[in-house]
């Protein structure tokens, strides 16, 4: 966020991905994260970014929060804007554990595939070198692992403090 922003660091937003395969991706966060360290979370979990939700005039609009999140899915998990098919906006609410922050849920649909997506994960993570992490590269995305989960084995979930545990097959 730039000094005169609007939004600061004001605004974050959360979502799950889910692929063509009905399928949605948890990625285990980095060490490096604020909060949430080294477990898994949602597809994206991000700040807004100015640079991608306001518009030449420096307003937010709701255009704009829209290329925000396309860019935020793209940044964390190298899905192209192009993939995705669908975005619905779940709900908006007030992160306690980041002292009441206001939150966007939102829901994504890609036309790609979970082995799709592991592919172009992991293919642009090998591109990079240690030398060419800089900061604002290693904002660009919260871990380097993602896990696929069927969508019809989350009502089996068990989701505790430290582990999540699907029950797999029928």
């Amino acid at each position: 966020m730039t000094a005169d922003s609007p939004l600061s660091n004001h605004l974050g937003c959360n979502g799950i991905i889910v692929t063509s395969d009905k399928r949605t991706i948890l990625i285990k966060r980095s060490k490096s994260v604020s909060i949430g360290k080294s477990t898994y979370a949602t597809s994206v979990g991000a700040s807004m970014k100015a640079k991608y939700a306001l518009d030449g005039h420096q307003a937010f609009t709701l255009p704009g929060l829209k290329h925000a999140i396309l860019c935020e899915i793209e940044d964390e998990l190298k899905i192209p804007a192009k993939h995705i098919t669908d975005l619905l906006f779940l709900a908006a609410y007030r992160d306690l554990v980041e002292g009441g922050k206001p939150q966007l849920a939102f829901a994504a649909y890609t036309s790609l595939t979970s082995d799709d997506v592991l592919i172009n994960f992991t293919e642009s993570l090998s591109r990079k070198t240690a030398a060419c992490w800089d900061k604002e590269s290693m904002e660009l995305e919260d871990g380097k692992t993602l896990l696929p989960i069927d969508i019809s084995d989350l009502p089996h979930a068990v989701i505790s403090q430290n582990a999540i545990k699907v029950r797999v097959g029928k």
